[in-house]
């Protein structure tokens, strides 16, 4: 008989153990979880049986009571001489819990307006030294390649063929694909001409090229749009690049670019 009492002690305080971790795990503190299960195992009871049940001190207990009683999960009795509390069904915890995802759906959008006005900030971002403008150029022909999204660029292209060699190769490789949607606007010059014969060879319907008309200035770096971020690269003395994540910014810069691309002439007889 003394090994099956301590046996089904040990029981029952390993179960008080893992129901006292389930209330905590929904949002029930230790102490509340401790005086929820004493309610509920004693049943209308005093709060000195309560705070003896639950190993609390009483004031502590009648803090926690209160609490418990604002949620629904305990009622109170009083009489002359005493006042009891006692525990409603448990599924008042699930009805909690379901008017609180309710009122959260309720004002969920008001969060997201929130969270929009942070997120809406643009994120600006300098990597410097060469393998980092490397490193984004293999990130923009990625993005071409596997996302089948449509990659805008301007500028020249003299730095990339000349100093950024691997990359200027992987870019040919990733273009090449007719899943990559590319639109470019390019000087006119030796470097991107023979950038135009190369591309030609591909015969990708998907990537269009223009050149910049003779009145316009030459741009003097290469910048890329892509998704919602815009890349400024910069191949003089020291090698940077400006990443501006963006949505709004973004859109603003494709706006733009759709301007230069209305007044630019294209080198392909088919566009």
């Amino acid at each position: 008989m003394y090994v099956v009492s301590k046996i089904d002690s040990i029981f029952i305080l390993c179960y008080n153990i893992y129901m006292e971790k389930m209330l905590q795990e929904i949002g029930f503190s230790k102490k509340e979880a401790k005086v929820y299960l004493a309610c509920l195992e004693i049943g209308k009871a005093t709060a000195f049986n309560i705070a003896q049940k639950a190993d609390l001190k009483r004031p502590t207990v009648y803090l926690v009571l209160d609490d418990l009683i604002k949620r629904g999960l305990i009622s109170v009795e009083r009489t002359p001489k005493v006042t009891y509390y006692n525990p409603t069904h448990p599924r008042r915890i699930l009805t909690n819990f379901k008017n609180k995802q309710e009122k959260l759906e309720e004002n969920l959008i008001n969060l997201e307006s929130l969270y929009n006005q942070k997120t809406e900030r643009p994120k600006i971002k300098t990597f410097s030294g060469v393998q980092s403008v490397e490193n984004l150029y293999d990130e923009i022909s990625d993005f071409a390649r596997l996302k089948g999204k449509e990659v805008l660029a301007f500028g020249t292209l003299q730095y990339l063929e000349t100093v950024h060699k691997n990359q200027y190769d992987y870019w040919l490789k990733s273009v090449s694909s007719k899943k990559c949607h590319v639109r470019e606007i390019l000087n006119k010059d030796e470097y991107n001409q023979k950038y135009i014969e190369t591309i030609k060879k591909f015969d990708n319907l998907n990537h269009k090229i223009k050149k910049i008309p003779e009145e316009m200035a030459i741009f003097e770096n290469d910048n890329v749009i892509f998704g919602n971020k815009i890349a400024i690269f910069s191949s003089y003395e020291e090698f940077f690049v400006i990443v501006i994540e963006s949505e709004k910014i973004s859109n603003t810069y494709r706006a733009l670019f759709e301007i230069a691309w209305k007044q630019s002439k294209s080198v392909f007889s088919n566009q």
